[in-house]
């Protein structure tokens, strides 16, 4: 079985929300998912997903973050 990743696509949400909620029995990550796509720190070019066959099996949606340790 051959494993891409690739930038994530509006046309993956529905599925990626499907696996998740497969993966985890319950909703809460795939509503975390979408928070983060609909935050101000996303980052579409950053929002990858790993495909098979055309089917998505992973999504790695990333944010940017402010520092928040000090020195």
């Amino acid at each position: 079985m051959d494993v891409h990743i690739r930038s994530e696509k509006i046309d993956d949400y529905k599925e990626i929300r499907e696996v998740n909620i497969l993966a985890f029995n319950r909703e809460d990550e795939a509503k975390l998912i979408e928070a983060i796509r609909e935050s101000a720190y996303f980052v579409p070019e950053l929002s990858l997903v790993a495909v098979t066959d055309e089917h998505e099996i992973a999504a790695l949606p990333l944010k940017r973050t402010k520092e928040i340790c000090q020195l």
